[in-house]
């Protein structure tokens, strides 16, 4: 999935290559490199909405797979 979205990304022309979802340059997130991941489930889009407005520290992530 993640593949297809990076792949989708550079097709809008925003610098990203084609299959390669991995960059060198992107910064490690996780809680282990500082910068916690706050997931949400795919039925919880507002609650996602809201931590960011809340300002939330690290990544929100919207889960589309569960």
């Amino acid at each position: 999935m993640a593949g297809a979205v990076w792949q989708a990304l550079a097709g809008a022309g925003l610098g990203l290559p084609p299959g390669d979802p991995l960059r060198a340059d992107a910064l490690p997130v996780g809680e282990e490199h500082g910068l916690p991941l706050v997931r949400f489930p795919l039925e919880r889009p507002a609650d996602a909405h809201q931590a960011v407005e809340n300002g939330t520290v690290g990544k929100v992530l919207v889960d589309v797979t569960s």
